[in-house]
């Protein structure tokens, strides 16, 4: 049995999950003897979530508020 959960609320849904790709930050440690000092920024990544409906519809809710449209 095959159980799909949403990535932002992380309930367990019945409904097609939606993917969506979104820009994630990756990163370098400068480190010594194992101990991580200093962490950089070394690029940006797409990365796939999985959200259910109601997320996706707050999230554009959301959005349209700030004005933002696509």
């Amino acid at each position: 049995m095959i159980v799909y959960k949403c990535d932002i609320c992380k309930k367990i849904c019945d409904d097609k999950l939606i993917t969506i790709q979104v820009p994630i930050n990756k990163y370098m440690y400068a480190m010594n003897n194992g101990v991580k000092l200093a962490k950089f920024k070394s690029s940006v990544e797409a990365s796939n979530i999985e959200i259910c409906p109601k997320c996706a519809i707050r999230i554009a809710d959301y959005l349209d508020s700030l004005g933002v449209s696509s």
